[in-house]
Formats: C-alpha cells, sequence, structure tokens
C-alpha cells in the first residue's frame, strides 16, 4: 500500500467518495446541528467550529475492486464524512474550501 496525503476540494469530497455496491453513506450526521444531541459531541463541535476534520480521512483510489466504491472507497473515517455531508447539505458555503484526505492505493501485483 502506498498513502499519499492530500488536500481535496470541496465538491471533490462531497462527489466522488463512497462506500461498497448498495450501501449509501449518511446516518451517523444528521444530529450535528441539534444542539441538544451533541453537548457531549467533540467531533461535531469541532467540525461546526473548524468546518472541517481534525484528521483527514482515509479512502482507497479504487482501479480494480469491483464491488467497492469508486472511484475513492471510504475506508475510515465514516462519521468525519459523515458530518461533512450533513453541513455541506445545509451550508455548503461555510466548508473550508480544502480537505485533507489520505489517498491509499495498492500495488496491483498483490491484487
Amino acid at each position: 500500500m502506498k498513502f499519499v496525503r492530500e488536500w481535496w476540494d470541496v465538491e471533490k469530497v462531497y462527489n466522488e467518495i463512497k462506500l461498497f455496491d448498495g450501501e449509501e453513506l449518511g446516518g451517523m450526521g444528521y444530529h450535528i446541528f441539534e444542539d441538544e444531541d451533541d453537548k457531549e459531541d467533540w467531533l461535531a463541535d469541532y467540525m461546526l467550529e473548524h468546518r472541517t476534520w481534525p484528521e483527514p480521512i482515509i479512502v482507497l483510489d479504487n482501479l480494480s475492486l469491483t464491488s467497492w466504491g469508486k472511484p475513492f472507497h471510504l475506508m475510515e473515517g465514516h462519521r468525519r464524512l459523515d458530518y461533512f455531508r450533513e453541513v455541506y447539505q445545509e451550508e455548503r458555503d461555510t466548508l473550508k474550501s480544502l480537505h485533507e484526505v489520505w489517498v491509499v492505493t495498492l500495488k496491483s501485483d498483490r491484487i
């Protein structure tokens, strides 16, 4: 595996990261704007204050795995991405323009 830290724009983060075929992103970020649910949610607080995540998510640059998300498969950071997507849907213009992402590529001779 090769890991490269990149800075992605808002649209690329929102549109190009997928899960396994048939799975949808979402479900954990719906309450980010509901104060009563997030009183002790440090991640929600951080993302609402900074409009990005505290640490990069990890995605696979998927060239060949057929049932995995394409073009990029989310490997780690589901909750961060769900919060990001919720803010995107409600207050897109408040998000930072760039977000750190670890991009993983696999050596083709090992697949």
